[in-house]
C-alpha cells in the first residue's frame, strides 16, 4: 500500500491524492478486493474560496468504483456527477441487492449548514433536505421522500406483488440514534388477481446496539372484497 497526499491553503493551495493498494495489499483485502487491488485519486484546482476537486476510485486495472466532482464558492458547495458501484464491494452486496447495484448522488448546500440532496438507484429515488450543525451532525428534522416504481424489487420476501410506493416524512439524529417518522403509501398490492393500496404510519429507530421498526398500514374503505378492512401491522426489534 502507498499513499501520496498534498494539501495546501492560501497561496500554496493544492489538493492532490494518489492512494493505491496493490493486489494483496492490506486496504484492498479489508475491502474484499485483495486479488485485484484498488486505487483512489483526487485532483483539485482553485483556492480555498472558489475551486473544485475531481474524485475517482477504481478496482483492478481500471474498473470504476467511485467518481464525483466537488466544487465550492464563498457561498455554496456542490457535489455533482457522483456515482458508486455498490455491488463491487462484498461488504455492500446485501444492500446492493435491496436497492440496486449502483447509486448516483447530487447534493448542494450553503456554508451555514443547509443542504439538499438526491440519490438514485435502479430501484428507488431519495430526496432529502435539512441542515448540519458546526460539528457536521444533522441539526433538527430533515424532510425526505423516497419513491420506487416496484417495491417488490426491494421487498423480495413479499408473497404478493408490490408496485409503486412512496415513503415521506422526517429523519432526525440525536444521541447516537437515527429516528424516522413517515407515512408509507404502497400504491399497488396485488394478490390473487385483486389489487388494493395500503397506507399508514411508519416509525423506525436505528442505534449501534438496537433497531426498531413499527408500521400500521390499512386498505381504503372502498376496497375489493378480498381486501375489505385489510390491515398490515409490523413490529420489529
Amino acid at each position: 500500500d502507498h499513499n501520496i497526499a498534498r494539501y495546501g491553503t492560501g497561496a500554496e493551495y493544492a489538493i492532490q491524492l494518489d492512494a493505491t493498494s496493490e493486489p494483496g495489499g492490506v486496504f484492498a483485502r479489508l475491502l474484499g478486493v485483495g486479488d485485484e487491488g484498488i486505487r483512489a485519486t483526487a485532483r483539485g484546482e482553485g483556492d480555498a474560496q472558489t475551486g473544485s476537486a475531481a474524485l475517482r476510485a477504481s478496482i483492478g486495472e481500471d474498473e470504476q468504483l467511485l467518481t464525483g466532482l466537488v466544487s465550492w464558492t464563498p457561498e455554496r458547495w456542490n457535489i455533482s456527477r457522483a456515482e458508486a458501484q455498490l455491488d463491487r464491494l462484498p461488504m455492500l452486496e446485501t444492500i446492493a441487492r435491496r436497492i440496486g447495484p449502483r447509486v448516483s448522488l447530487a447534493a448542494s448546500g450553503d456554508h451555514n449548514g443547509a443542504f439538499e440532496a438526491r440519490a438514485e438507484t435502479p430501484f428507488l429515488a431519495l430526496d432529502i433536505e435539512g441542515a448540519f450543525n458546526e460539528e457536521g451532525e444533522l441539526d433538527g428534522p430533515a424532510p425526505f421522500v423516497a419513491t420506487t416504481q416496484n417495491l417488490s424489487d426491494i421487498a423480495r420476501e413479499s408473497p404478493f406483488g408490490l408496485g409503486a410506493a412512496r415513503l415521506g416524512g422526517e429523519l432526525r439524529r440525536a444521541r447516537g440514534t437515527t429516528a424516522i417518522q413517515a407515512t408509507l403509501d404502497a400504491q399497488s398490492v396485488d394478490a390473487f388477481g385483486q389489487r388494493t393500496r395500503l397506507v399508514g404510519p411508519v416509525t423506525a429507530a436505528l442505534a449501534a446496539e438496537r433497531f426498531a421498526l413499527d408500521a400500521d398500514l390499512r386498505a381504503p374503505a372502498q376496497s375489493t372484497p378480498l381486501f375489505a378492512q385489510a390491515r398490515l401491522r409490523t413490529d420489529l426489534e
